[in-house]
């Protein structure tokens, strides 16, 4: 029992924190082999953040159970994360919050933010934001409130915007749920987007970068929550779980940019490389130019991909690099794979040990007893001194194994389950504590 208890103990820990750890060290900054300076910053995609009107088609109980779920899990993710590599910045590509985009009270959304930022503590001043249509909406939806914009600026910052990370590289951010908005209504009025008056939107934002003076030399690389436009059954490449990216639109969603857009972005822009987020799963396309595309895995267990995952940037600071910047994709554990194939196997070996121990012990427990007995009454006088601590356990292990019997199987049973799991279960419960409320 005692046994069985402590390695319980041991799975508990290594499937609820080592292997948090263990998966990030897996992974190293892209720069750290290449010689000279860089910045480095980590790339978060869609952690979407549950709230109660998340999977509406749950009973209540089940939708909470989801929250509690999918916020450990990322806690426990982020804190390994973020002790290990130490960024310089990080970037978030849009969808924070799985419903942020929905009419709700200020309190509400004060209190959904909040659940956001416990997950993702960061220091504010090095974070960085792009919208994603789960969080300002896309389209248009009687769900979806006026102020849902306005609310999203204030507290997560501008909708386009640029930021200089190095003398020679900058990250160009894009509102891509506006832009699709815009280039919908441009396209209505069939005029070109080179002719088109934008004043305010995500268009004039791009037109207006390649204005700026002081541009040349300067690497863009383009943030957008969206894809870009690829032809369909476009290869992702090796490290995508399944499918591919394929064009589409619904109520509060679009799957990849235009192509007039995606080439005008392109154009315009000139990245030497393109992160996106929005599919969940990875993606890694070229487009015209050479243009690299990495669309993020993203970041929760609950988006429909078993390794959630991020992306590790390195930015050189010299001037005269000899490589540009580089990513490199690293995964988290299979959460749901730790459920299904490590813990349920495990329950199921441990209960089987218990049965049949229990079964073993109530068989020989009784005939055991009563030769105990009638082996105490002809011991020699001068042994008896000597064997009175084994007899003594002996007689106990007995009276146990009577009061057992007495109890029956289930009681046996309910006793031993409980004397298994008191200590790993303790374990389980006050990580998940710490790590919900004082980490």
């Amino acid at each position: 029992m005692l046994i069985l208890s402590w390695l319980w103990l041991f799975i508990v820990l290594w499937f609820e924190i080592g292997v948090f750890y263990a998966s990030v060290r897996r992974c190293n900054w892209p720069g750290q082999n290449l010689g000279g300076n860089h910045k480095n910053i980590l790339i978060v995609a869609d952690p979407q953040i549950l709230d109660r009107h998340s999977y509406p088609e749950r009973p209540s109980w089940l939708r909470l159970l989801s929250q509690i779920m999918t916020d450990l899990n990322m806690r426990k993710s982020w804190r390994a994360v973020n002790q290990r590599f130490r960024p310089d910045y990080v970037v978030f590509l849009g969808d924070m919050m799985d419903n942020g985009r929905l009419d709700m009270t200020h309190e509400e959304y004060e209190g959904y933010y909040g659940r956001f930022l416990g997950v993702f503590s960061a220091p504010k001043e090095k974070v960085y934001y792009a919208a994603g249509n789960h969080d300002v909406g896309l389209g248009s939806s009687g769900t979806f409130p006026e102020n849902a914009v306005e609310r999203y600026v204030s507290h997560f910052g501008p909708l386009n915007q640029v930021v200089q990370i190095t003398a020679k590289y900058r990250l160009i951010i894009v509102d891509a749920p506006s832009l699709v908005d815009e280039d919908e209504e441009r396209m209505k009025h069939g005029v070109p987007i080179k002719d088109w008056p934008s004043v305010g939107g995500p268009l004039e934002f791009i037109k207006g970068l390649s204005k700026a003076p002081g541009q040349e030399g300067v690497h863009n690389i383009l943030i957008t929550h969206i894809p870009l436009y690829r032809p369909p059954g476009t290869d992702c490449g090796p490290s995508r779980e399944r499918g591919t990216i394929r064009a589409g639109r619904g109520t509060g969603y679009e799957n990849t940019l235009s192509s007039e857009i995606s080439e005008f972005l392109i154009a315009r822009i000139r990245p030497v490389l393109v992160f996106s987020g929005d599919d969940h799963d990875y993606c890694e396309v070229r487009h015209q130019g050479g243009v690299q595309e990495v669309t993020v895995k993203s970041f929760s267990m609950a988006m429909g991909i078993r390794k959630p995952g991020f992306q590790l940037l390195s930015v050189p600071q010299d001037d005269g690099a000899s490589t540009g910047a580089v990513g490199q994709l690293c995964l988290l554990p299979d959460q749901l794979g730790i459920y299904l194939d490590r813990y349920i196997p495990f329950v199921a070996l441990t209960l089987g040990i218990m049965v049949v121990d229990l079964l073993l012990t109530r068989k020989t427990g009784m005939g055991s007893d009563r030769r105990a007995g009638d082996e105490g009454t002809i011991l020699p006088l001068h042994k008896i001194k000597i064997m009175r601590p084994v007899v003594d356990w002996w007689v106990l292990r007995g009276l146990r194994r009577r009061r057992r019997a007495g109890r029956g199987l289930i009681g046996d049973f309910a006793r031993y389950f409980f004397d298994v799991a008191g200590i790993p279960g303790g374990a389980f419960v006050l990580i998940s504590i710490v790590f919900m409320v004082l980490l």
